[in-house]
């Protein structure tokens, strides 16, 4: 089978390792998705939204995606299937510069994919928009959709991944769903096989139990073994975990090295690691040591840094967060391989880093720490100091560009050896002043 052309001037939508859905009927979650951080933000128009406020929520959705581009984001609108009513009025009201793809629900056919190409073509061309800018992910749900797989995923050069859904494949089975997911097995690995024949992407299905991270842990890593190169998020606090399991690690890099792939590391971008407490907490500066012995335990009440008589009570990422392991080695271990010193057993292990930013905000004991980006009026950060003669720091832009700020840590691009061709003009224009910019608008710290 002769495979599509890539389309002429689509954007370029990878990594996709994390795609947070957003319920399009739900202003608040909407305006709150674009200080997240996601690969993608998939507001919601199918599932999600009940019939009665499908229109209501199509308005919303469309008022929300100039700013939620505007702050960065990749926008890939979940529409409703290409067989119902509202097909034409979501696409209609979606497609615009702001967003990058479509994810089409409930596809089942190569001809479902070519009749979602012919419409999202004539619209691109009556509004100006150059041929190919949206990108399709159509949704696999049904045995049928599962059997056709390739050839969905190969029916359009606009279709950039294909994605597994699990729940709705199921109920077409008329299977018992179960924790384990052996039912859905045969099905997950087939829609990522089709998707590596096809030169596509898989997205796996979003795990629904929100409060179980070892499950979505242990469900992520399944999906990363089956080929799966990114996953559906339902919960902000899940995005984290999703993009540290489709991240590589320092082993696989090695593993990468020896089989005669070569990494190469561009740094396009810093991430400062604030140290947050209450507003009403009257410290207002620590240092190196005295946030180690606070987070060990060795210092248990605030009076012990001149704050009030007040019980510490220390907020942490879990074990497995790449946060978490950064602040011990840095913060606690003071960059000491050799050291073994832990988080005080007391640490409350927190499964985001919003979790953190909302417990902070209720509670005038607490300690935390998380991205600069998360701070806003509900916490405080906490100048910092490698030692008592100062002179202390707060997580700025200019601190952490100028290395003022002891906790930033470097966010990173990786190619197979010298970037060329298109990867190359990638690379450039993050480098380019309108990609730092970028950088810069999404709360990290642009490195030009």
């Amino acid at each position: 089978m002769t495979m599509p052309p890539t389309v002429a001037g689509g954007p370029h939508l990878e990594p996709l390792r994390s795609m947070l859905f957003v319920p399009g009927n739900r202003q608040r979650f909407l305006e709150k998705a674009a200080d997240l951080r996601p690969d993608a933000v998939v507001p919601d128009l199918e599932s999600g939204v009940l019939e009665p406020e499908k229109a209501t929520a199509r308005q919303m959705v469309r008022a929300a995606l100039p700013g939620l581009a505007a702050r960065g984001h990749k926008v890939i609108v979940r529409v409703n299937s290409l067989d119902s009513p509202y097909i034409w009025d979501d696409l209609n009201a979606v497609i615009s510069p702001h967003i990058v793809g479509v994810s089409v629900a409930k596809i089942e056919s190569a001809d479902q994919v070519r009749r979602l190409d012919e419409i999202i073509t004539n619209l691109e061309h009556g509004k100006h928009l150059p041929y190919g800018h949206v990108r399709i992910i159509p949704w696999i749900e049904s045995a049928l959709g599962v059997i056709r797989a390739f050839e969905i995923a190969t029916a359009s050069s606009r279709v950039a991944a294909i994605a597994f859904g699990a729940e709705d494949f199921t109920a077409d089975m008329g299977a018992l769903r179960t924790a384990d997911g052996d039912e859905i097995l045969y099905a997950r690995n087939h829609v990522a096989m089709a998707a590596r024949a096809a030169h596509r992407l898989a997205i796996d299905a979003p795990y629904v139990s929100i409060a179980d991270t070892p499950g979505l842990l242990k469900d992520s890593r399944l999906a990363l073994q089956l080929g799966y190169k990114g996953k559906f998020a339902i919960h902000p606090s899940q995005v984290e975990e999703i993009n540290r399991v489709f991240s590589p690690t320092a082993e696989e890099i090695n593993q990468a090295k020896a089989k005669g792939i070569m990494p190469t590391e561009f740094i396009v971008g810093l991430d400062g690691l604030a140290v947050v407490v209450n507003p009403a907490n009257p410290v207002g500066q620590l240092t190196i040591d005295q946030l180690a012995d606070i987070f060990t335990g060795k210092i248990k009440n605030w009076k012990e840094v001149g704050g009030r008589d007040l019980p510490i009570v220390l907020l942490s990422r879990e074990v497995n967060s790449g946060t978490h392991v950064y602040f011990k080695e840095n913060v606690l271990r003071k960059g000491d391989a050799k050291s073994t010193v832990e988080f005080a057993p007391t640490a409350l292990l927190m499964s985001s880093s919003q979790a953190i930013a909302d417990e902070i905000a209720q509670n005038t004991g607490a300690v935390g720490y998380y991205g600069m980006g998360y701070i806003n009026k509900t916490q405080k950060a906490v100048a910092v100091a490698k030692d008592s003669a100062g002179p202390y720091y707060t997580p700025t832009l200019e601190n952490v560009v100028s290395k003022k700020y002891y906790i930033s840590r470097p966010l990173m691009f990786y190619t197979n050896g010298e970037p060329k061709g298109v990867l190359k003009d990638i690379i450039d224009f993050v480098f380019s002043p309108e990609g730092q910019q970028i950088v810069k608008d999404t709360d990290f710290v642009p490195v030009k």
